[in-house]
């Protein structure tokens, strides 16, 4: 009867004794606001003695601390999904991928990112196009000018109309036509 008394009493101080780690460890954490390892630290402390208050009030603490945590980071989420949704909107399409990678960065989910990554790149394209266009509408109002001032208006007009044809919006070309017609 001694032994298994001085047993229990054993056992006892030792789960005194690491209860008290425990709860140093989550009050530590909790200073550090590691909200995650006091939540953990709790529910360690809480199976070895479930009537502690201090205890379940840091647990309390923690899970609040961890939804607000949820909670703003699918706001800031939402924010870089708005921001990059934007910025393709306004053609500033690297800051548009900066946000995407913000939002990654922040674990949106894929199914949220994926669309504005197809109009990221749909936007690139897109922009390329742009930008081939308006090299080939100045190589031809480079030429078409040359063709002028060499005597040759009807060269100069046909390149230009030639260029309108293939590309109806190609920048300033509709000017140059109106100019060369014009002289």
């Amino acid at each position: 009867v001694r032994s298994r008394c001085a047993e229990a009493v054993a056992d006892y101080r030792a789960r005194l004794a690491r209860l008290q780690v425990v709860v140093a460890d989550a009050r530590a954490a909790a200073k550090g606001e590691n909200w995650v390892a006091v939540a953990a630290l709790c529910e360690d402390g809480l199976a070895l003695d479930p009537g502690s208050s201090e205890l379940v009030s840091l647990r309390i603490r923690a899970r609040e601390a961890i939804g607000r945590a949820a909670r703003e980071r699918v706001r800031a989420q939402q924010r870089s999904l708005d921001r990059a949704r934007r910025a393709i909107v306004e053609r500033r399409l690297d800051a548009a991928e900066k946000e995407l990678q913000q939002a990654r960065e922040l674990e949106t989910p894929a199914g949220e990112t994926e669309p504005l990554e197809r109009l990221l790149a749909e936007a690139r394209r897109a922009a390329a196009a742009e930008a081939a266009v308006a090299e080939r509408a100045a190589a031809t109002i480079t030429a078409a000018r040359l063709d002028f001032q060499s005597g040759r208006r009807g060269e100069a007009i046909a390149r230009l109309q030639a260029l309108l044809d293939a590309e109806p919006g190609a920048p300033s070309v509709h000017h140059e036509l109106d100019l060369l017609k014009e002289e």
